[in-house]
């Protein structure tokens, strides 16, 4: 009975740790599809352009304004996503050593 008890309080830090680690994951494939679906725009609005002059029209000022603001908006993207990385990392490592000090504790049979 004791070693349930045992089991149970190293299982409920532990859930708690892989559940903030999947609402990280998460956020993190949010990121990375927000990440493409910008790329993706700006391989249109680049493309428009390059259309538009080789057909001799006058660059478009809402356009090129567009181009810059997704250019822009990736980079922020690209700093969330380094920033989301150090953190799982950081978090990976202190899951790591939670279940070691959760190993000591426990009567090895």
């Amino acid at each position: 009975m004791k070693g349930i008890f045992a089991a149970i309080a190293v299982a409920a830090p532990l859930t708690a740790i892989a559940i903030l680690l999947l609402m990280q994951g998460r956020d993190e494939v949010r990121t990375q599809q927000d990440l493409s679906r910008t790329d993706m725009a700006i391989e249109r609005a680049a493309f428009d352009r390059q259309f538009s002059k080789a057909w001799g029209e006058e660059p478009d000022a809402e356009a090129e304004q567009r181009l810059a603001q997704l250019k822009e908006r990736r980079q922020d993207l690209e700093e969330k996503a380094k920033e989301q990385a150090a953190l799982a990392e950081s978090d990976t490592s202190q899951l790591r050593q939670a279940i070691e000090d959760s190993q000591e504790g426990l009567p090895h049979e």
